[in-house]
């Protein structure tokens, strides 16, 4: 699988999942999430690739909009996972990107950063998987109605390791 398609395959896996949950499951705040809800951690990585696919000369996740509608509304964030998609596979070009970002918690000192579409793709790959794995612990522990794939939000690198262990076998 390429670096496009896995993206869309992780973001459609979201997609089926938040067509399985309730409106008042994805706002809810969960002790679980620190009080956070599933869709305030949808919304976070929705945001990233939106900032990604929307790039001009530089990105900056620091500074992206907030859309509160991508962790609220079910059909907005099935309407955005679509339209990202979409924009992926309009653009298989590898291109240069300067990446703004601060490491400093008390002001936005950014420092740019010179990286690639490919590359920035990969990192939002690896954000997904990430906040997925988070997500997923939520699910299992609090709507367990909802059935989550085995692979969601786990790094193709384990997925790996353990069909290497079971053919070992």
């Amino acid at each position: 699988m390429d670096l496009i398609n896995a993206n869309s395959e992780n973001l459609k896996t979201i997609q089926d999942l938040v067509r399985k949950i309730g409106d008042d499951e994805i706002i809810q705040p969960l002790e679980i999430l620190h009080g956070s809800s599933i869709g305030q951690h949808i919304r976070h990585i929705l945001e990233f690739y939106v900032c990604l696919t929307n790039r001009k000369d530089n990105v900056c996740y620091d500074k992206r909009e907030r859309n509160l509608m991508l962790e609220t509304n079910r059909m907005a964030i099935d309407r955005t996972i679509d339209k990202l998609v979409e924009a992926m596979s309009e653009n298989k070009t590898d291109t240069e990107i300067n990446v703004l970002m601060s490491f400093d918690a008390e002001q936005a000192n950014f420092t740019p950063f010179t990286s690639s579409y490919f590359r920035e793709l990969a990192y939002c790959l690896e954000h997904t998987v990430h906040h997925s794995a988070i997500i997923k612990i939520a699910l299992t522990e609090k709507f367990k109605h909802i059935s989550v794939p085995n692979h969601f939000g786990v790094a193709y690198s384990t997925l790996r390791n353990r069909i290497e262990k079971v053919c070992a076998q």
